[in-house]
């Protein structure tokens, strides 16, 4: 038995058919079911019981089908162990990350991680989160951090690091800076952000996902801003805020950097709005040893 055989079988019988498998197998049905004849006469029994539309198992067939499995099965743990031997060979990793607290953890981690092993390479990359999720698709990083988004695709797997909320950053002078809602376990009070529709905001660039969270609650509150100016980054952000006294949105980890003197922060949203924020890892990728010590210490500092 060779493993084109396990494979060939294996496509019939996911197909329900000699001429679907032969499309997955981009050969021609003829020659697919010549070779399923030749295999049948070799092991000398038969797999398959042909009829014009569908074919059906076997006995024969049925336990063939149970071993192929579980050998297929192997073949691709095989394949996960050799790819991860080689990730732990080269001892380094990858990294990309967005613009949002977690960016500090990973380069925190990452300084700790080489201090401690200077033959380990890490490299390190910072994107808007949409641009982390697509490097991790074609594989230009080995793990992303990032805002997650509502729907991951389905070649990754996504794990929620924590969940932050979404702050409405104004200028400590603004009419409505001392209103606001007291939320009980939050420092933070509420305020009806549909108020602040006449406002100038300044708001991340349209390519990043905070910005899709943010139109969201403008969508919620049926307005769209005025947008004063776009920028790359939270800090940015709040620094343009603070120097033209304007509006903008933030999150509340943010604040554990940085508390403007001159700026008051709500809580906005009806529920209040928050933000999850994780990494992804490609499911078809091994976990390397690099990658597990990463996650450790970021996980050692969030906690």
């Amino acid at each position: 038995i060779e493993n084109k055989d396990i494979d060939y079988v294996l496509a019939i019988y996911r197909n329900h058919s000699i001429s679907g498998a032969a499309e997955e197998l981009f050969i021609t049905q003829p020659a697919l079911t010549k070779y399923l004849q030749n295999l049948e006469s070799r092991l000398g029994v038969v797999l398959f019981e042909r009829t014009r539309r569908h074919v059906k198992l076997t006995e024969a067939g049925a336990r063939y089908i149970k071993y192929a499995s579980q050998i297929a099965s192997l073949e691709k743990a095989l394949e996960r162990e050799m790819a991860l031997v080689k990730y732990e060979e080269q001892n380094s990793l990858r990294v990309g990350y967005s613009n949002t607290d977690v960016r500090n953890y990973v380069i925190q981690a990452a300084d700790s991680l080489m201090e401690k092993n200077p033959s380990l390479s890490i490299q390190l990359e910072e994107k808007t989160s949409i641009n982390v999720e697509n490097s991790m698709l074609d594989g230009s990083i080995n793990i992303g951090f990032l805002a997650l988004p509502e729907t991951i695709h389905p070649s990754l797997s996504a794990t929620v690091l924590f969940e932050e909320s979404i702050l409405l950053a104004v200028p400590e002078e603004h009419p409505l800076a001392a209103s606001g809602m007291p939320i009980r376990g939050s420092k933070y009070p509420w305020v009806d952000l549909g108020k602040f529709a006449n406002d100038r905001f300044i708001l991340r660039s349209a390519d990043a996902r905070f910005r899709e969270i943010v139109n969201k609650l403008f969508d919620q509150y049926q307005f769209s801003p005025k947008i004063f100016t776009t920028t790359r980054s939270q800090h940015s952000s709040i620094e343009y805020a603070e120097r033209y006294r304007v509006c903008t949105m933030t999150t509340e980890s943010f604040m554990n950097l940085k508390t403007p003197g001159s700026m008051k922060f709500f809580l906005v949203g009806s529920p209040m709005e928050t933000i999850q924020v994780g990494y992804v890892t490609r499911k078809d990728s091994p976990v390397s040893q690099p990658m597990r010590d990463l996650l450790t210490e970021v996980y050692r500092l969030i906690t």
